[in-house]
């Protein structure tokens, strides 16, 4: 669970193991599926790949959506 009073929640880009709490506790292979798919846009900064938290509330509100 996120701890929501520590600053780095509160942070715009997230990394895999962040973003994978994030959407529920996913596994890292979901995600990377997501990425690969188009699902989930990234942001790579260097060698890493973030997800900007925006981004992934919008696909949280698509599944909620498709579901309903």
């Amino acid at each position: 669970m996120i701890d929501r009073t520590d600053p780095a929640s509160q942070a715009a880009l997230l990394d895999y193991p962040a973003a994978q709490i994030y959407l529920g506790g996913v596994s890292r292979s979901t995600l990377k599926s997501l990425v690969g798919s188009g699902d989930l846009a990234v942001v790579n900064i260097g060698r890493r790949t973030l997800f900007r938290r925006c981004d992934l509330d919008d696909y949280i509100a698509r599944r909620l959506t498709a579901v309903a």
